[in-house]
């Protein structure tokens, strides 16, 4: 059912996301005309327009971003909370796939948006002809010997660097998780009453910010003391002193998404008012 559920919400949200991406990527290639004339403009007509042209672009930029959290509260507000959530919570599925579905629909919009903005970018700045494009990569070194001088030039292992793209990919899974999770359990929790349920949504949200921006702050000091002193004592290297930051605020990280997770379906499951 999950599946269902998956294909359900892709199919909802793909009518924003979809369009959104194509008119950026459009505003990129408009971009890049900008970049490559501005600075041949004869006129301060067309210096305006190319310069609308980059301004546009960086808009949509922003503008895509924030449509992925629009589209990720928006969602789980109208299709739980909402008037769609009689219809939802009757489904022959459970709560936990449900915000499941939310939670990866979301993370897969998150990371296109992520790697759109990315490829928007490179289109709206790089300028060179496609002779000058193929010389480039004709000249460039094997991604093999790129390896073996970045490991001869810097004191990475191969397995550290593996270990660090590893928990580099990690961390961007649970923090794009943890997110989505801080907006649903203070909007479950902010439902769990009558009366001012958008209002109770919004203290919630901000409460349960500076609840663990107030413990992670606590955390960071004492983990990073302790960490700098067995880096001396021990002789660590500063890479590896680096990973073991970033394991420690993963496992935060972990942690609380799991507590926003049993809170979120907590609330679902036994404190929901729809009325």
């Amino acid at each position: 059912m999950l599946g269902k559920l998956l294909k359900h919400e892709f199919k909802a949200t793909a009518r924003t996301m979809l369009p959104m991406f194509g008119v950026v990527v459009l505003l990129s290639v408009l971009a890049n005309l900008g970049f490559a004339q501005i600075a041949d403009a004869e006129n301060g007509a067309l210096d305006i327009l190319f310069g609308l042209f980059i301004f546009a672009f960086f808009l949509g930029l922003f503008t895509m971003g924030v449509m992925a959290m629009v589209v990720m509260i928006q969602r789980f507000y109208k299709n739980v909370l909402g008037d769609e959530g009689y219809l939802t919570l009757t489904l022959p599925v459970n709560v936990h796939e449900i915000v499941w579905s939310k939670l990866i629909v979301s993370f897969v919009w998150f990371l296109a948006t992520g790697l759109i903005a990315i490829g928007a970018v490179f289109i709206a700045v790089f300028t060179l002809t496609y002779t000058e494009l193929g010389e480039m990569f004709q000249n460039m070194p094997s991604f093999g010997e790129m390896l073996r001088l970045f490991f001869e030039k810097t004191s990475i292992t191969p397995l550290q660097l593996t270990g660090a793209i590893a928990q580099f990919a990690a961390m961007i899974i649970l923090s794009s998780l943890t997110t989505c999770l801080h907006f649903y359990a203070a909007m479950a929790l902010g439902h769990s009453f009558s009366n001012n349920k958008v209002l109770l949504s919004v203290v919630f949200f901000i409460a349960i910010s500076f609840v663990f921006s107030f413990v992670s702050s606590l955390l960071g000091i004492f983990v990073e003391g302790l960490a700098m002193t067995v880096t001396v004592e021990a002789g660590s290297s500063v890479m590896t002193t680096l990973q073991e930051l970033s394991l420690g605020s993963m496992i935060y990280t972990l942690i609380e998404g799991v507590i926003l997770y049993l809170l979120t379906t907590y609330c679902l499951k036994h404190r929901l008012n729809l009325s």
